[in-house]
């Protein structure tokens, strides 16, 4: 019994390999990569309008120098009535004042130091704060972040402790109070100026001035307020890292996308484009604080940047805010990005 029934196994095994399918070439599969890429930013610098820059850790801001001249006939009524005479000098107290606005789009800054220089140029032909009788005066200086708001800065020019006359300049250096300034800063001159004695005879020249400029030197601020609307801004250029995948890898490449994690603390939303090696693709990145931004490539564009030597990555957008923000040096919008891709193995 044992001898046949053997190779009637054995046929039956036969006939059921032949009647099976089994196939001529391994599965193909999918496989998901992900690769992180160097992280990019756009700095606060990117926000800033002409005339405010990045120093250390404030702002600074530049002011334009203002000047202006104003007539003994202005500043003393006394003065314009006895013009072309010779007479005691006649006591008047009287203010002017000039100004200069803050850089366009700067809406208001947060001063932390700084300074400004004002000058004096005496033409009167006489000095105005010390007589020869002894009599004197005083000119006091006063900025201001606009008329008559806060004081930012005072000196006062004391004729008891120093002349002004005719002919020469003084200058005195004004340091600058730690406040915020949302208006033109405005320098105000007041003359206080005595009466003088048969000892004091001056002629009178109604047309003669005293001119004042103001050179403000670098003002810090800690915080600006800016209009930024329609400001471009550029993510700043950077190696990716993507040249260490090997030519095996991307031949298999199907498809992928470029994952942005976004850090956004201005709260403005950015519309441009970014681009990695020569592929260029649109980017919108939000106002919200934290965002993900997906931007899909095609294989052939993955692979005409993963793997390559020299590779950037960089990108530009125009700004749109509903309205000014509040900037501080620190600040920057930060895209951590990685690279995702599918790859066909098999």
């Amino acid at each position: 019994m044992k001898r046949f029934r053997a190779p009637f196994a054995l046929c039956v095994g036969a006939t059921v390999l032949a009647g099976c399918e089994f196939p001529s070439e391994a599965p193909s599969l999918e496989q998901q990569w992900v690769i992180p890429v160097d992280a990019t930013t756009i700095g606060v610098d990117e926000m800033l309008p002409a005339g405010v820059t990045i120093s250390g850790a404030d702002f600074a801001m530049t002011v334009d120098p203002f000047s202006t001249t104003e007539s003994l006939g202005n500043l003393c009524a006394l003065c314009l009535a006895a013009d072309g005479l010779t007479v005691p000098k006649p006591a008047f107290a009287s203010n002017f004042d000039v100004s200069q606005n803050l850089p366009a789009d700067v809406v208001s800054a947060s001063l932390t130091g700084g300074s400004i220089d004002v000058s004096l140029s005496n033409n009167f032909g006489f000095d105005p704060i010390r007589l020869p009788s002894g009599a004197t005066g005083s000119i006091t200086i006063t900025l201001t972040d606009g008329v008559g708001g806060t004081t930012i800065g005072q000196v006062i020019i004391d004729g008891a402790a120093e002349p002004l006359a005719t002919g020469t300049a003084v200058t005195k250096t004004m340091a600058l109070a730690a406040t915020t300034i949302a208006n033109t800063i405005v320098a105000t001159v007041g003359l206080d100026s005595p009466a003088g004695t048969l000892a004091d005879m001056v002629t009178i020249d109604a047309a003669a001035g005293l001119a004042v400029s103001a050179v403000p030197g670098n003002i810090l601020i800690g915080s600006a307020t800016v209009n930024v609307a329609s400001q471009t801004v550029n993510l700043d250029p950077q190696s990716p890292g993507v040249d260490a995948i090997d030519q095996e890898m991307t031949d298999r490449i199907v498809d992928g996308a470029m994952i942005l994690e976004v850090a956004n603390p201005f709260g403005v939303s950015v519309d441009g484009s970014v681009t990695i090696g020569a592929v260029n693709k649109a980017l919108s990145i939000s106002s919200d604080p934290t965002s993900t931004i997906r931007i899909p490539y095609t294989g052939d564009e993955l692979r005409s940047f993963l793997g390559q030597d020299g590779v950037q990555f960089f990108g530009s957008g125009t700004v749109s805010a509903p309205g000014p923000i509040t900037v501080s040096p620190d600040q920057q919008v930060t895209l951590d990005a990685s690279v995702e891709f599918t790859i066909l193995i098999g």
